[in-house]
């Protein structure tokens, strides 16, 4: 088992040691995400949403308000910024001092989510190349940034492509992306935490998804949290001859697998069996 001193994050004015992992709820404001019973389209479904997921104990809302799942099309900015608004105030109404984190890649949205309803972290898949104003805006809203390994939601994200490229290749090009990109934060002044996300699922295909999870650790060399989101994603579904809905036990031996190598945040749909996750790998380390 391996275990190395956990980095700190401070969210809402606290300090948050993640050697305790965090539990991040999903909140979709969206219709169309991968996973049908994660759309909540509705102002009464996000407000049963957030409720759920704070009395199941979520550390942490992630709201979005735009499906980033394979081959989707973006929503209009203007219609993402309604669901966006919509799913914060409701947030704050319920459960305001919860820290949230956006999922957009869209600076506009960002600013949005930080100025207007002070969010605590931007999580954007696109590693700030699909809005050019991203990047500074990220560097002057100085919230913690979710930096995602993918080429972008533009592009097909098919589990079973062909790839032959070598396994040792293709991990030393994820380890030199995330460099890069972090040297390129670095530079625009921005100070606060970089939170690195393997991006499972984002254009990879199968071989390359399950030997990330396996030398998940090697992505601690950068001194930051590192968050996975793997909940009901084809990964595990598609294996397996399942749909989404049957895809929460495979979740969760996932999840377990990935905190044992160096996970700091779980990104899910089901907050209640994450939390237990925790507890019981807690136990593991006599906690």
């Amino acid at each position: 088992m391996n275990v190395t001193t956990s980095p700190i994050i401070v969210l809402k004015g606290r300090s948050f040691d993640l050697s305790s992992p965090l539990v991040m709820a999903i909140v979709n404001a969206t219709h169309d995400s991968f996973y049908p019973s994660s759309r909540n389209a509705t102002p009464d479904l996000l407000k049963f949403r957030i409720d759920e997921a704070v009395s199941q104990g979520a550390d942490i809302l992630d709201i979005g308000g735009c499906s980033t799942r394979p081959d989707a099309s973006p929503v209009p900015e203007d219609e993402e910024l309604d669901r966006v608004s919509l799913a914060f105030s409701l947030a704050r109404s319920i459960a305001g001092d919860i820290p949230t984190s956006v999922d957009t890649f869209r600076a506009s949205v960002a600013r949005l989510a930080v100025n207007d309803f002070g969010c605590d972290i931007i999580n954007d898949i696109s590693a700030f190349t699909l809005d050019p104003e991203l990047l500074p805006t990220v560097a002057q809203l100085q919230r913690p940034y979710i930096l995602t390994h993918s080429a972008g939601i533009a592009l097909s994200n098919d589990l079973f492509s062909p790839d032959d490229t070598p396994e040792d290749l293709f991990l030393s090009s994820v380890l030199r992306f995330f460099a890069r990109k972090i040297d390129q934060l670095r530079s625009t002044g921005f100070n606060n935490n970089v939170i690195i996300d393997p991006g499972f699922g984002f254009s990879k295909n199968l071989r390359q998804n399950y030997f990330l999870l396996r030398n998940l650790s090697l992505l601690r060399c950068f001194n930051e949290p590192i968050l996975v989101g793997l909940s009901r994603k084809s990964m595990i579904y598609r294996p397996l001859n399942l749909t989404p809905e049957q895809a929460l036990n495979g979740t969760t031996a996932l999840n377990t697998l990935a905190l044992n190598n160096g996970a700091n945040i779980l990104r899910v749909h089901d907050v209640a069996e994450a939390i237990q996750i925790r507890q019981l790998y807690k136990l593991t380390l006599g906690k």
